[in-house]
């Protein structure tokens, strides 16, 4: 039912050029060339797949009831977690990802006291 529902054109385009807006705000600017670094990252992607093997293999080892291994495996895997948060990039990253979700955040409070509380209390002019 509500799944079909359709913007109306008028409306898509102000969330466009609200989007257009919101890209060039410097600390949005910011994250997006942060975010553009992280994905080109191999380091980072290496570290992240092997935290994911290590992971599985710490779930086998506990499945097995191999309790020492498995305990050198958590070391392993939160050594490598540290050396991710001690990264220069993550570290940027994510000040910029809270810098930008702060911005919008005050949009959506924004929104939400001019449009959303006043269809709650049908205070529509």
């Amino acid at each position: 039912m509500f799944e079909d529902f359709v913007l109306p054109k008028e409306v898509e385009k102000e969330l466009h050029d609200l989007q257009a807006l919101l890209v060039e705000i410097p600390e949005i600017k910011r994250f997006k060339q942060i975010e553009m670094a992280i994905e080109k990252n191999h380091y980072i992607h290496e570290i992240e797949e092997l935290i994911k093997i290590k992971q599985k293999e710490a779930a086998h080892l506990a499945y097995y009831e191999k309790w020492e291994a498995k305990k050198k495996m958590d070391e392993e895997i939160n050594r490598l977690h540290q050396e991710l948060e001690e990264n220069i990039t993550v570290i940027h990253y994510r000040q910029a990802l809270r810098e930008a979700n702060v911005i919008v955040q005050k949009i959506m409070k924004q929104v939400h006291e001019e449009v959303v509380r006043p269809l709650e209390h049908n205070d529509i002019d």
